[in-house]
C-alpha cells in the first residue's frame, strides 16, 4: 500500500466528512428554529464566567467591520447555528478551490513570462492606487496604514511574480519575502513590549491566525505544510520573539538589559545558521525533518526547511532591533522636524542622500546577481533595501500623512492571497494557471483574479471570526475550544484514512457516514444545551427542537446523498475522471519500470497516474502573437505553442522548464544523445533549453553527420552521437561501456528512419532492436535512465526525392515505429517515450522536407524529455533502493553560511543596538555634526523611552533604585 497516498486521499475524505456533517447539522438546526421561532430570540450568552461576559461587553464595541470579531460561542442555538455557517461557508470556499485544482471545467493553462504585460499592470495598479489616496490625522513614523500598504504593494508583485513566472525580478521579489519576515519581528516585539502579555491565549491566538487555514488547505488537498512555507516561517519567528522576549522578561524596558538579551539571541542564531560545517542546525531542527522527497519539498523536509530559513533568519531579529530602537527613531523625527527650517532641511537632505547612497550601493552590487548566488546574499544584505525604502518612505510629514486606499486593502488580506493564489488563481500548486475562458488570457485574467480577490476577503473573514467564537480571551473556553477542534479534526481525519483503507469511499457509504456524525453532534448538542440552566429559552421547546425527528433526518440525509451523487455524476461526465487527483487514484507505478505505451496508446485517457509516459499527452494551441510561451510564430498575428492538457498533467506538474531550471535539473549531470537528424536537433534544442542561444541545427558550417558536444555550466555535459542505424546505437553503446568508468545519467536515442530508408528490413530492424534491447538493460541496472524518442510523422507529399517518396513514407515509418514500440521492442526496456508523433501529427505545415520540423516542434520534444527526465529523477513513493535510481547527491547543511558575510552583519548588529539608530547610525551622525549641541542633546534615551514607560505604567529602573535607597535609608536623628 502507498501510505502516502492513503493519508493524502484519507485527509481529503475525512474534511468531506466535517463539512458534510456541519451541513445535516445546521439543516436540523435551520428546521428547529422554524418549528420554534422563539428559539431565534435567545440572546447568546457566554457559559464560562465573569470574564467571558466582559469579552462579550468589549466584542460589541464599534469596530471596523474588518476587525470585528464574533460573539464567543455561547450555549444557545443561535451561537451554535452561526458556527455552523461559518464553518459553511469555510467549506463552500475550500471545496471551491479543491474543484478549480483537481476537477475543472477546463484544462489548466501553462504559466508564461511577458515582461511587458507584467509591467504593464504593475503601472496600471499605480495608475489606480493615486486616484484613492487617503488623509491619515495621526502621522507616526510607520503607522499602521502605511504598513497596510507597503504590504499590499509587495503582494501585488509577489502574486503576479508566481503568475507569470517572472524569474527575472526573482532578486526583487525575495527581498519582499525578507520585509515579510522582518515584519514578523518588529510587530510581535513591538506588541510584547507594549501590551506585555505573555498569556497563552495570546499565542494560541496568533498561532489561529498564522496556521488555521493552512491546516484546513493541508488536510483538504493532502499537501503537506512545508508547502505553504511562509506560514512555518511566520510561526516559528513569532515563537522566536515570543520566546526572547518572554525570558527575563523584567529586563525587557531596561536601556541595557534588553540589548544584552538581544545580542545573546544574535549568538543562538549564529551557532544554529552560521557556524560553517558545524552550525547546530541538524541539531535544532533534526527531529521530526527527513530526507524523502515530498510535496513541497522534492530534497526532504529537513533540507527545505533549512534552505528557507537561512534565507531569512536574521531578518526577524533585525525587525526586533528596528522595534527596540523606534522610541529613538521617532523622537528623532520629531526633534528634527521641530528645528529651524534651514537646519531641517540641511539634516534631513544629508541623511536621506547617505540612507539613498547605501541603497545604491546594494542596488548595484547584490540586486543582479543571478538568483543562485544571489540567494547566498540575502540573509545578510537584504534588509538594506528594506531600510532604506522605510526612511525614505516617512522621510516628511506630508509623505506620512498620505496612504493608497487600494494598496491597504490588499495588504490586509496578504495572509489568504499567499494561501488560496495555489488552488484558486494558479493550481497544481501554484505550477499552472486556473482557466474559466480557454483562448482568451487576459479576460481569463480578470476573471480569475475577482472571484480570487473576493474569496481572499472572505477566507480573512472567517478565520478572524471563528477565531472570536472559538478562542476569546478566556483562558478556559480558549483551552477547551482548541482541544474540542483538535479532536473533531482527528476523528474526521481518523475516519477518512479507515474509510479509504478499506474502500469505503462511495457516496452512499460517504452519506451514511455524514449522517452519523451529524446525529453525534446533534446528541452531543442536545446534552449540553439542556445541561445549562434557562435563561431566555423553554426547556421544552429546547428539548423538543434538538430532539431526532426521523422526518428531519430522512429530509436532510435525502439532499445529503443527491448532492453526493449530484457531485459523484458531475466528476464521471463532465470531466470524465481527467483531473482526477493523485490522491484519488491508484498510486503510479515506477518511473523506471519501462512499461511505457504504443504511440496508440499514449494519447488515451487513464486512471493510473504515470507521469513520464503522461507527459506525451497534450496539444498545440494558438495564441495571440504576444500570448504564446516560448513560440515560435506561425503567422503575423498568431503563433502556436504546446500544452500539457492530459489528465495528469498538473498533477505531475508538467510544464515548460525555464533555462535556471533545466540548469537546475541536467547542469551537473552527463546527457547522451544517439541516433539520426532527429536526435541532432534534439541536442540543438536541448542546448537552447540551457540557454545557448546560438546553438541552432540550421547553420550551414555546423556538424551534421558527425558528433557533437559542449559542456553545461554546472559540471555537467551534453553530447550527441551520430548513429542513423539501430545497429550504430548499439555498437556505440558496447563502445562507451567498455571505454568508460562511469556512464552518462540521461540517454536519449532514436532510430528507424535511416533503416527504412537504407536497409528497408523491418525484420531485420526488430532484430537489432532485440540486440539493442540487452545493452540498454546492461546501462539501466548502473543507474541510467534511457529514454527513445519515437520517429516523428512523415508527410508524404513534402517528401523531396524519390528514395524518400519510395522508402520513408509514413505507411512504412509507422512500421518502424510500431516495431520499436511494440509488445516484442523497447517498451520493457526503457525509462520512458517521447512520442514524437503525437507531437507531429497536427502540424503538416511546419514540416521542412516531409521529416523535419521547425524549432518549436524540437523544442517542444525536449521539453517533454526534460520533464521526463524531472520525473525520473524524483523517487517513486514507496520504491526499493533497488528498483530506483541512485539519488542525487544530498544538500550539505550549514553550506549557505558565508563567514565574512556574517561578520559584516555582526558589525551592523553591534552599531545598530548601541547608537539606537536604525539606520546604520546615519542620522545620528549627520545630526551631531550639522544640528548642533542643542539638537544632540535632545536625543537621549530618557526622552526617547520616559514618555512611553510612563504611559505604560512602568517605573524607569533608576527611579526604582532611589526609590528603594530612600525606604532602607534609616531616618535621620
Amino acid at each position: 500500500l502507498d501510505m502516502d497516498a492513503l493519508g493524502h486521499q484519507g485527509s481529503s475524505l475525512g474534511m468531506l466528512l466535517l463539512f458534510g456533517a456541519n451541513l445535516a447539522l445546521l439543516g436540523v438546526l435551520e428546521l428547529a428554529l422554524r418549528a420554534f421561532p422563539a428559539l431565534g430570540d435567545a440572546k447568546p450568552q457566554v457559559v464560562e464566567d465573569p470574564e467571558d461576559q466582559q469579552q462579550l461587553l468589549k466584542s460589541k464595541a464599534p469596530l471596523a467591520p474588518a476587525k470585528k470579531l464574533s460573539l464567543p460561542l455561547a450555549a444557545t442555538l443561535p451561537s451554535v447555528r452561526a458556527l455552523c455557517w461559518e464553518l459553511a461557508r469555510l467549506g463552500a470556499v475550500v471545496g471551491f478551490s479543491w474543484l478549480c485544482e483537481y476537477h475543472p471545467i477546463f484544462p489548466h493553462s501553462q504559466k508564461y513570462w511577458e515582461r511587458d504585460q507584467y509591467y504593464f499592470l504593475c503601472l496600471l495598479l499605480f495608475i489606480f492606487c493615486i486616484r484613492d489616496i487617503r488623509y491619515i490625522k495621526k502621522n507616526d513614523v510607520l503607522n499602521r496604514e502605511q504598513s497596510e500598504e507597503w504590504k499590499g504593494w509587495m503582494q501585488f508583485m509577489f502574486l503576479l511574480y508566481h503568475y507569470y513566472k517572472a524569474e527575472e525580478v526573482y532578486n526583487s521579489i525575495r527581498v519582499m519575502i525578507t520585509c515579510y519576515v522582518w515584519m514578523t519581528g518588529f510587530g510581535n516585539f513591538s506588541f510584547f513590549y507594549i501590551k506585555q502579555d505573555f498569556s497563552s491565549v495570546r499565542v494560541v491566538q496568533m498561532l489561529w491566525r498564522l496556521n488555521f487555514l493552512v491546516v484546513i488547505l493541508c488536510l483538504v488537498m493532502g499537501n503537506t505544510y512545508i508547502l505553504y512555507y511562509i506560514c512555518p516561517l511566520h510561526t516559528f519567528f513569532f515563537l522566536m520573539v515570543y520566546v526572547a522576549m518572554g525570558i527575563g522578561k523584567s529586563v525587557n524596558h531596561t536601556k541595557w538589559g534588553i540589548r544584552w538579551k538581544l545580542l545573546a539571541l544574535a549568538v543562538v542564531i549564529l551557532a544554529v545558521w552560521d557556524v560553517p560545517r558545524y552550525c547546530l542546525f541538524r541539531y535544532t531542527f533534526g527531529f521530526g525533518l527527513g530526507s524523502d522527497p515530498s510535496i513541497g519539498a522534492t530534497s526532504g523536509t529537513l533540507w527545505e526547511w533549512y534552505f528557507r530559513t537561512s534565507l531569512d533568519h536574521w531578518s526577524t531579529f533585525l525587525g526586533m532591533i528596528f522595534a527596540l530602537n523606534f522610541p529613538m527613531m521617532t523622537l528623532w523625527f520629531k526633534k528634527v522636524e521641530s528645528a529651524p527650517e534651514n537646519t531641517r532641511l540641511l539634516i534631513k537632505g544629508a541623511a536621506g542622500a547617505a540612507v539613498l547612497a547605501v541603497g545604491i550601493w546594494w542596488t548595484a552590487v547584490f540586486l543582479p546577481l543571478p538568483k543562485l548566488d544571489y540567494n547566498m546574499t540575502n540573509a545578510y544584505f537584504a534588509f538594506v533595501p528594506l531600510l532604506v525604502y522605510v526612511f525614505l518612505r516617512n522621510l516628511t510629514p506630508g509623505l506620512r500623512s498620505y496612504y493608497l486606499g487600494p494598496l491597504h486593502s490588499i495588504g490586509k488580506t496578504t495572509l489568504e492571497t499567499y494561501l488560496m493564489q495555489h488552488h484558486i488563481w494558479l493550481t497544481s500548486n501554484a505550477k499552472t494557471l486556473v482557466t474559466i475562458l480557454p483562448g482568451y488570457p487576459k479576460i481569463n485574467f480578470l476573471l480569475v483574479s475577482c472571484v480570487f480577490i473576493v474569496l481572499s476577503q472572505e477566507l480573512y473573514r472567517l478565520t478572524m471570526s471563528l477565531r472570536g467564537m472559538l478562542l476569546p480571551d478566556s483562558f478556559a473556553a480558549c483551552a477547551r475550544n482548541s482541544l474540542g477542534v483538535a479532536l473533531v479534526l482527528g476523528v474526521c481525519w481518523g475516519l477518512g484514512v479507515v474509510l479509504t483503507m478499506a474502500g469505503l469511499n462511495g457516496p452512499w457509504v460517504i452519506g451514511t457516514v455524514i449522517i452519523g456524525l451529524a446525529l453525534a453532534a446533534l446528541m452531543a448538542l442536545r446534552w449540553l444545551l439542556l445541561a445549562q440552566p434557562p435563561a431566555h429559552h423553554n426547556p421544552a421547546h429546547l428539548a423538543a427542537a434538538v430532539s431526532v425527528h426521523p422526518r428531519r433526518i430522512v429530509i436532510v440525509f435525502g439532499v445529503l446523498l443527491v448532492a453526493m451523487n449530484t457531485l459523484s455524476a458531475y466528476v464521471s461526465v463532465f470531466t470524465a475522471e481527467r483531473y482526477m487527483p493523485a490522491v484519488l487514484l491508484p498510486p503510479p507505478p515506477h518511473h523506471g519500470s519501462g512499461t511505457s505505451p504504443s504511440p496508440g496508446q499514449l494519447s488515451q485517457p487513464s486512471t493510473t497516474v504515470n507521469c513520464v509516459a503522461d507527459v506525451n499527452l497534450g496539444s498545440w494551441r494558438s495564441f495571440p502573437c504576444r500570448e504564446a510561451p516560448g513560440a515560435i510564430l506561425a503567422t503575423p498575428c498568431e503563433a502556436s505553442s504546446w500544452v500539457w492538457d492530459g489528465p495528469s498533467a498538473h498533477v505531475c506538474g508538467h510544464e515548460r522548464l525555464t533555462s535556471a531550471e533545466v540548469l537546475d535539473l541536467v547542469g551537473s549531470k552527463h546527457v547522451l544523445l544517439a541516433g539520426d537528424s532527429i536526435q541532432r536537433y534534439l541536442y540543438y534544442s536541448m542546448a537552447r533549453a540551457v540557454g545557448d542561444t546560438a546553438a541552432h541545427g540550421h547553420n550551414g558550417s555546423a556538424p551534421r553527420h558527425s558528433d557533437i558536444s559542449c559542456s553545461l555550466p554546472a559540471g555537467g555535459s551534453l553530447r550527441f552521437l551520430w548513429s542513423p542505424f539501430a545497429k550504430n546505437i548499439t555498437s556505440r553503446l558496447d563502445t562507451l561501456q567498455a571505454r568508460s568508468s562511469s556512464l552518462p545519467e540521461v540517454v536519449i536515442l532514436g532510430a528507424g528512419l535511416w533503416d527504412a530508408l537504407h536497409h528497408r528490413d523491418a525484420q531485420d530492424y526488430a532484430r537489432q532492436l532485440h540486440a539493442l534491447a540487452s545493452v540498454l538493460d546492461s546501462i539501466r541496472r548502473k543507474g541510467t535512465h534511457v529514454l527513445w524518442v519515437a520517429n516523428t510523422r512523415v508527410v508524404d507529399e513534402r517528401l523531396n526525392t524519390v528514395d524518400k517518396q519510395t522508402f520513408m513514407h509514413e505507411s512504412i515509418v509507422e512500421r518502424y515505429r510500431n516495431a520499436a514500440l511494440g509488445p516484442s521492442g523497447l517498451q520493457d526496456h526503457v525509462d520512458g517515450v517521447a512520442d514524437g508523433y503525437i507531437v507531429t501529427k497536427d502540424r503538416e505545415l511546419h514540416s521542412v522536407d516531409g521529416v523535419h520540423y521547425d524549432d518549436n516542434v524540437y523544442d517542444t520534444m525536449a521539453q517533454i524529455l526534460l520533464n521526463q527526465v524531472k520525473d525520473l529523477t524524483k523517487p517513486a513513493a514507496g520504491s526499493s533502493a533497488k528498483s530506483a535510481p541512485a539519488p542525487a547527491p544530498a544538500h550539505e547543511l550549514c553550506s549557505m553560511c558565508q563567514p565574512k558575510r556574517v561578520l559584516w552583519l555582526v558589525c551592523v548588529i553591534v552599531l545598530l543596538i548601541f547608537s539606537m539608530d536604525n539606520f546604520f547610525g546615519l542620522p545620528t551622525l549627520i545630526t551631531r555634526v550639522l544640528g548642533g549641541a542643542d539638537l544632540v542633546g535632545e536625543l537621549t534615551w530618557e526622552k526617547a523611552y520616559g514618555p512611553l514607560h510612563q504611559s505604560l505604567g512602568i517605573v524607569p529602573a533608576a527611579t526604582r533604585a532611589s526609590t528603594v535607597a530612600t525606604a532602607t535609608e534609616p531616618p535621620s536623628m
